[in-house]
């Protein structure tokens, strides 16, 4: 076996969700507010360019940076809507976001390299930076309600420090990077001549504070790597389609990797994302999407007034999650977890599956129906007293 597999931590999330899938086998029903995926359908008029494509012969091998059409596209996207100049030549079609993190750290990183990731963090950020044989550095933020921590990052920096990765919106904390820190943050980064990779899947999904692409907010981007998805904003999370914006120069080294990884990204799940980018029936479906999210999330803030929560939970700008501080109630968020399932059949997912180890939090969803929220906060309601 190769050894860089026995650097990979079994997942929280997969035991729970074991354990889920073992009690309503029982017959018991569970409150489910663990998974990170929206509970919406695709919009019809992208299944429907799918099928059209499909029907059509778009079913054989293509580019394996992507269609030319799908990057003229999103070039256009990302000069329009994000700031970022662009052309199609700057983007590469990925395989969802997963696979965009591993094209990137699998290219830009080697032995002995050090990585400075963000705590709260997605999971696959630590895990692609160990399968490329560097060094994770992790610096929580949680003492800065979340913002990113400048001056913590710019101490962590050595002459082994090669990128940051950031991500907002973030998930899990909900919280959006103000766009002077994302500033300050580039001149970090040119100073140290370190990448910045910034994670913005949940650019669509934004409440109380606008979205900044960090790549736009600077002439010189040579060293930044944006990843976007079509998952979380479209409801696609099944179709596995993202992109990754970079330099011409990088793009064309993930791309190497790309043709030994995947060969090409489905042609007709291209045309679909066509489709997700132009249609203004899409576009409708989207922003209705967003606004049910953005009812949600005042409803939770309206239930948990006066209560023990209102102080513990941290109100997300960005994102459909809810991040909430039960440190008053333990020091282990994964044994709570594993406790709420098993006495009360509510699931949640425990900080530590986001690096959240010594300040002890959980993940609440509200990519589902307000009912079962609701049920889920007057647990937490309770146990808390």
């Amino acid at each position: 076996m190769n050894p860089k597999l026995a650097t990979l931590s079994g997942s929280i999330n997969v035991e729970l969700s074991n354990r889920v899938r073992e009690i309503e086998a029982n017959g018991e029903k569970v409150l489910k507010l663990q998974t990170g995926e929206p509970d919406f359908e695709t919009p019809k008029a992208i299944i429907e360019s799918a099928h059209q494509a499909m029907m059509s012969g778009s079913t054989h091998y293509c580019a394996s940076s992507g269609v030319s059409e799908l990057k003229e596209v999103i070039a256009k996207k990302l000069t329009s809507q994000n700031k970022i100049a662009s052309f199609k030549e700057n983007v590469l079609v990925s395989h969802g976001a997963v696979h965009a993190f591993y094209l990137v750290s699998q290219s830009i990183l080697a032995e002995k390299d050090e990585v400075i990731i963000i705590s709260p963090y997605w999971m696959p950020y630590k895990s692609c930076v160990e399968l490329a044989g560097a060094t994770p550095v992790v610096i929580d933020s949680s003492s800065h309600h979340f913002a990113l921590p400048l001056d913590e990052i710019e101490q962590a920096i050595t002459s082994k420090t090669k990128a940051i990765i950031i991500n907002s919106p973030n998930n899990p904390s909900g919280v959006i990077y103000d766009k002077e820190a994302l500033t300050q943050l580039i001149e970090i980064s040119k100073k140290h001549g370190i990448y910045i990779i910034s994670d913005e899947v949940y650019e669509d999904i934004c409440f109380s504070k606008e979205h900044h692409s960090v790549a736009a907010l600077t002439d010189d981007n040579e060293r930044i790597v944006s990843i976007f998805s079509l998952s979380k904003g479209y409801a696609m999370t099944g179709w596995r389609i993202g992109y990754i914006h970079a330099s011409t120069e990088l793009i064309s080294t993930f791309n190497k990797l790309a043709q030994y990884t995947v060969t090409s990204i489905c042609h007709f799940t291209q045309i679909a994302a066509i489709t997700a980018l132009t249609s203004s029936e899409a576009a409708n479906e989207k922003q209705a999407m967003k606004n049910e999210y953005s009812h949600r999330r005042g409803s939770i803030l309206a239930h948990i007034k006066g209560t023990w929560l209102e102080e513990k939970l941290v109100v997300p700008q960005g994102a459909f999650y809810c991040l909430i501080d039960v440190s008053s109630f333990t020091g282990d968020s994964a044994e709570f977890a594993r406790k709420l399932l098993s006495e009360y059949k509510v699931c949640f997912t425990p900080g530590e599956a986001f690096g959240l180890i010594d300040t002890p939090h959980i993940r609440m969803t509200f990519a589902t129906d307000l009912n079962t929220i609701v049920k889920a906060l007057d647990i937490l309601i309770t146990v808390g007293g």
